[in-house]
């Protein structure tokens, strides 16, 4: 045997290997592990909360907006699966910086990133629910 074939089946046999260990392993969470996510006006410390909890800001005005929906503070974001908000992030949560506090910017974002991607990150929902992404951009200020 070559070195050039010695070489493709050492390869080979990593690539095997690699795929049995990931198919034995199982589906992998996407994102960041997912700790229960509830949406609230400011951090606070409650009893009625889970030690674990992550907590989501989110301003006065979409508290607004959920309380006539008859949501109020705290709100479980599984309430809100499949909903669309404009959402301050962490531009680490982005991978544009490092360091987490370095700047913010606004994404449309859905409640599954919210739990996701951006969980452990600094977020403030400016706007929203919307029912698409299109809608969160098409209401969003000039």
């Amino acid at each position: 045997m070559s070195e050039l074939d010695e070489y493709m089946a050492r390869r080979q046999a990593i690539a095997v290997a690699e795929a049995a260990i990931v198919k034995a392993a199982g589906p992998r969470p996407a994102g960041r592990t997912r700790s229960p996510v509830v949406l609230m006006t400011r951090f606070e410390e409650r009893a009625d909360l889970p030690k674990d909890i992550s907590i989501c800001l989110m301003t006065v005005d979409v508290a607004a907006t959920l309380a006539a929906a008859g949501l109020h503070d705290p709100v479980s974001l599984r309430q809100l699966d499949g909903k669309w908000w404009r959402v301050n992030v962490d531009l680490a949560a982005l991978g544009l910086v490092s360091e987490p506090g370095c700047g913010m910017t606004e994404v449309v974002a859905r409640s599954d990133d919210l739990r996701g991607k951006y969980n452990g990150y600094y977020r403030q929902i400016t706007a929203g629910p919307f029912a698409s992404a299109k809608e969160a951009n098409e209401r969003r200020p000039r």
